[in-house]
Order: structure tokens, then sequence, then C-alpha cells
């Protein structure tokens, strides 16, 4: 498959880390406290209203920043990398493929819609019972959930 002339890699073992994936170097527990104290150490240096205040913001930002982002420029300089774990992709699903389908956006809507369809072109749902008209049954492998049904826009 092609996308803007380059050969996509399908090929699990040699892919590398995504855009997201590849700039996380700190860890998920790392993460909450730096929001957790940047929150912190914003709102109370906003509420100082004074040039002490003004800088113990800044700082409670850029570390809220850092635990949002889970990119530290300092951890990056010196190479440390406190999350654990390999990172794969965007930390999401990854679309390998895609496919052109050529049928009016009503009927596709109509397709997409019928939640029992979509076990047909997601491999990751096993199986989907409409319960009633905002809620249904998904189950996928090892768990099933329930869906409540969304603001819906036809043909968009």
């Amino acid at each position: 498959m092609t996308r803007t002339g380059q050969r996509w890699n399908t090929d699990e073992s040699t892919r590398t880390l995504g855009d997201y994936a590849r700039g996380v170097n700190v860890g998920n527990g790392e993460r909450v406290l730096s929001v957790m104290i940047g929150a912190g150490l914003a709102a109370g240096g906003a509420s100082r209203r004074s040039l002490g205040g003004l800088v113990l913001t800044a700082a409670g930002g850029l570390l809220a920043y850092r635990g949002l982002s889970g990119h530290c420029q300092i951890y990056q300089a010196f190479g440390i990398d406190s999350d654990a774990g390999p990172r794969r992709g965007n930390l999401g699903i990854k679309v390998d493929r895609s496919i052109q389908v050529n049928a009016p956006p009503a009927r596709l809507y109509a397709f997409w819609r019928r939640f029992e369809n979509l076990p047909r072109i997601m491999s990751n749902i096993e199986s989907v019972r409409v319960i009633s008209d905002t809620r249904s049954h998904w189950t996928g492998p090892g768990a099933g959930w329930l869906h409540g049904g969304v603001g819906r826009r036809h043909h968009q």
C-alpha cells in the first residue's frame, strides 16, 4: 500500500516508535505527581499576585506540561528514560492499511450505524448486541463492555 508515494511498512519486527511514543521519557507515576504538584504550584503562585508568584506559576505550568506530555527536556539531555516498558506506535490502534469504498455516503453511514456490522470490519471486536436505541453490548478479546449512545449527525 502507498501513502503519498511512500511505502508503508507492515513488518512488525521493523516498526519504530510513533511520533508521540518516541518523545515519552517520564514514567506514569512521575507524570501524575508532576501534574498534581505543578497544578498546586501554579494555583498557589497565581494567588500571590507578585513576581515570586509569577515564577511559581511558571514553574508549576512547566511541571504540569511535563506530566501531561510525558517528556522532560532535562531527562533527554542526560539520556534518562524513567518510562519502563516497550512502546510502539502512538500508544493506540495502529492502522496498517486502508481501503477505498465506492458507495454513497448515506449507504456507508447506514452500514456504520448498525453496530452489529462492526465486527465484520474491526478485528478487535468479536460481537455487538444492540440493547436499545442508546445502549449496546460490545465483546472483544477477554472483555465485554456496555456502550451508551452518543449524539448523532447523519452522514458526517
